[in-house]
């Protein structure tokens, strides 16, 4: 790392996600990714719950129920693309920087 960069400085950029896709490709693509972080954060629990039965497990609990509404949405507009015979244009990078 560059001695001179900020703590919020990105250091590296992944394209992890980039071009058009038919509606099933698109709805598989993003159900796995949520569904990958919705086990992240089950494990999380569950590690958590292990150690110590009172912790606290609001945070994964709450972004939990938030990716499941993302998942909702996503049927929607997946849905929406499929009716009106359009394909589905999606973009996703991940930013790492040392905070």
């Amino acid at each position: 790392m560059n001695a001179t960069a900020r703590a919020t400085d990105v250091l590296q950029k992944i394209n992890i996600l980039e071009g058009h896709f038919s509606t099933s490709e698109a709805l598989d693509v993003v159900n796995q990714l949520i569904n990958v972080k919705i086990n992240h954060h089950k494990l999380q629990i569950l590690s958590s719950r292990i150690h110590d039965e009172t912790a606290s497990t609001e945070f994964h609990e709450g972004r939990i129920r938030e990716l499941e509404v993302e998942k909702n949405n996503l049927r929607y507009y997946v849905n929406r693309a499929r009716s009106e015979g359009k394909l589905v244009q999606m973009n996703g990078k991940i930013e790492i920087a040392l905070v």
